[in-house]
């Protein structure tokens, strides 16, 4: 995500398309360990609540709210919004593991006057 997420107006699910939910998701779910059926629940919280879950799935409401606290224990979220902020921060993170390594390479040639290599821009 290129905006931070305080910045996404509210309501935040309706404004993530189900492959960025996917993305985050999959951050989420790796950083914390979660396993298919958490995940699966991850991402429908971050598309709707509890209630419009258990309504779409026609479950019933405590069944979908018990499992919503174990993704929220799992992952120390208090709320959905609270696992975006959290799945955004472990996508982030992972996209800057990936990213290359920006500006000059340095590289040592003498050693400095503390003993230690003098670091120089190749």
């Amino acid at each position: 995500m290129n905006a931070p997420l305080s910045l996404l107006p509210a309501p935040f699910s309706a404004n993530l398309s189900s492959s960025a939910v996917d993305v985050l998701v999959d951050a989420l779910g790796d950083a914390y360990g979660l396993n298919r059926r958490e995940r699966s629940v991850a991402h429908l919280l971050m598309l709707g609540s509890v209630r419009g879950i258990a309504s779409q799935l026609g479950l019933v409401v405590g069944l979908i709210d018990a499992q919503a606290r174990e993704v929220y224990a799992k992952t120390g979220a208090a709320n959905r919004r609270e696992l975006v902020r959290r799945a955004v921060r472990m996508a982030a993170a992972r996209d800057l593991a990936d990213a290359p390594v920006a500006g000059p390479r340095l590289r040592t040639i003498a050693p400095a006057a503390n003993g230690g290599p003098t670091p120089f821009a190749a």
